[in-house]
């Protein structure tokens, strides 16, 4: 969770970046059929949703989405419509349907999934290290799981979920970044990986916000898993601020062994402000030439004295 402040920055995208070829060719990836990445602007949607400190999101299938805001009133989740163009990935239209709360006082929630089979979702909670599951209504359902108990500096920032082998996938964000397996029909843990983020770009400056590490991912069916990383970096002055994202493709058997997918960032200054923390991601529809659309939110801190804005972002895996 994002607990500090950054006033604007400017967006910014290299125009390889933009469009970019990728081939799986390093260790472990040989076999991987070429992928082209295409990381489209972001949107925000201002009128259509509330200001939110947004920092998860789960597609719930057609144009549904359950989105978390970790400094919501009470514990719960909103949904969202979003409408996506088919052919070209841009979102047209979002929609507010309104919070589903489940009584229960604020758990911090970063990271939230979609259980197709079961018909609900789950969320993880950075304050208390537990995965709750819920109805759609938002009324928890009684499944529950304690996560080993980590520092307020190490909470659990994400979470995801692979339909096919029914395992969740949760991870610690502080400098000890481990990531645990979980069998969801057993409730059970049943492996723990150390992950390795990239180097950072930049030292923090003394006294001024600064973050760096995973922030979300999501499973593949091939098992393998995107992890979503950035850096939050401002300078002394507080003039200068900058946002580095970079999307990887992992095996958790060999977390060292990491796929560069995607990367952008945002900077101080620009005008209209445009900062984006991102820390939601969830798997999007198909096109119709069948690429993978990935839908990332990012926390605006109730959009921080209106300077800062909802982004909503899409990067598209073509076939």
């Amino acid at each position: 969770m994002m607990r500090y402040i950054i006033k604007v920055n400017k967006f910014s995208v290299s125009a390889a970046i933009l469009w970019t070829c990728l081939l799986w060719s390093v260790s472990g990836w040989s076999q991987q059929s070429p992928v082209r990445v295409k990381v489209l602007r972001q949107q925000s949607f201002q009128k259509a949703i509330p200001p939110g400190n947004y920092s998860g999101i789960a597609w719930l299938g057609g144009n549904r989405y359950a989105v978390v805001s970790d400094k919501s009133q009470t514990d719960g989740f909103f949904i969202f419509h979003i409408d996506i163009d088919s052919v070209k990935g841009r979102i047209r239209r979002v929609e507010n349907l309104g919070f589903r709360s489940s009584g229960l006082p604020n758990r911090d929630a970063e990271g939230i999934v979609w259980i197709p089979e079961r018909g609900t979702v789950m969320m993880v909670g950075e304050a208390d290290s537990r995965i709750l599951e819920y109805s759609l209504d938002g009324r928890p359902t009684g499944w529950s799981l304690q996560l080993p108990t980590a520092s307020k500096s190490q909470g659990y920032e994400s979470l995801a979920y692979d339909a096919g082998t029914q395992k969740l996938w949760t991870m610690t964000e502080g400098d000890s970044r481990q990531l645990y397996a979980i069998d969801f029909r057993s409730s059970s843990f049943l492996n723990s990986f150390t992950y390795f983020p990239a180097p950072p770009r930049k030292q923090p400056e003394h006294g001024r916000p600064y973050a760096y590490g995973p922030s979300e991912m999501l499973a593949l069916d091939d098992g393998s898993l995107l992890v979503l990383e950035r850096e939050v970096w401002m300078a002394r002055s507080g003039l200068r601020a900058t946002v580095w994202c970079k999307l990887y493709r992992i095996y958790p058997e060999n977390t060292a062994d990491k796929q560069l997918v995607a990367s952008w960032k945002t900077g101080l200054p620009s005008v209209p402000p445009r900062l984006a923390n991102y820390e939601g991601m969830t798997l999007g529809p198909r096109l119709v030439d069948g690429s993978q659309t990935i839908i990332l939110i990012a926390d605006s801190q109730n959009r921080y004295r209106k300077l800062l804005k909802d982004w909503f972002k899409v990067i598209i895996l073509r076939p």
